[in-house]
Parts: C-alpha cells; structure tokens; sequence
C-alpha cells in the first residue's frame, strides 16, 4: 500500500539529517583549514554541501529503497520493513542493497544538499544583515527558505528517481 515502508523511511530520516549535518560541518572544517583564504567563502560552503550530498546519498539509498520495494508490493508481500529488508540482502547481497539504485540517488541528493546548505548560509547571512526577523527565528526562515530552494529544482530528479 502506499504508506507501507513509510514507518523506516520516517525513522531513517533522523539519521539521514544528522549524517547531512554533521558530514557538512565536518567538510566545512576540514575544506577551510586545507584553503584557510577561502575559509568561509560561499564557494568552500558550496563544495562543503555537495560532498555531504554524496555521503548522505549512501545512506539514503538502501533507506529508501526498502520503501519503494514496499509501497510497490503486492499486499501483504512483506510482513514488515525487516522481512522486506532479508528479501533484498537474499536476492541481491549486501553490496546490491546498498549500491543498487545509488547512480540515481546521488543524482538527487549531491544537488538537493548543495543547494540546501548554500541557501541556507546565503539566507541566514542576508536576515543577519537585515535585522528584520529575530535572530531567534533565523534559522527557522533560512532553514524554511532553504528548504525550499532545493527541492524545486530537485524534484523532477525524485520523480524519476522514484517511477
């Protein structure tokens, strides 16, 4: 059914956000201390959220792929996100579950993200500087904003990705 597979997509997105986040601060430490003129120019910040795109994407990938395999199942296929999951790692191994689809994924995830975190940074800097919004709330409105900012490009990618 259509919301088979959503409970472990859902679950997995804590994880999946957290991997994003931190595997872009991690970038953004490690790409400004390898070019410290750069530091904290917009391009480093860009490079920064394409390459957490990419190490998110093979976190994504296998999440996602449960999903779908269940959503597009016959009732009662699966008995559940685990027995749809055994299914997978039996007929495809290990490395199929997990790099099965990835080309796809990255396709959508290394745009989606670097969109993500420029939009943010250009964002949260503009209402910095504008002082209209209370800084309490910026990270709110940039997040909103950035939000935003990369999935309408990106979403023709997650059609197809997901047909």
């Amino acid at each position: 059914g259509f919301y088979a597979g959503v409970k472990g997509a859902m679950l997995g997105q804590a994880l999946i956000k957290a991997v994003a986040f931190a595997s872009n601060s991690a970038f953004v430490r490690l790409l400004g201390a390898a070019f410290p003129p750069a530091a904290n120019s917009l391009p480093l910040v860009a490079l920064a959220a394409l390459l957490s795109g990419a190490v998110t994407a093979f976190l994504v990938n296998p999440i996602e792929r449960l999903k779908i395999l269940r959503q597009a199942a016959p009732p009662n296929l699966y008995a559940s996100d685990l027995d749809c999951a055994r299914a997978v790692l039996r007929a495809d191994g290990p490395r199929g579950w997990l790099l099965r689809g990835l080309p796809a994924t990255l396709a959508r995830e290394v745009p989606a993200y670097g969109l993500y975190f420029l939009a943010f940074r250009v964002v949260a800097d503009a209402l910095a500087g504008a002082g209209a919004v209370p800084e309490g709330l910026r990270p709110l409105v940039a997040g909103a904003a950035a939000g935003w900012a990369c999935w309408l490009p990106v979403y023709p990618i997650d059609v197809v990705k997901t047909a």
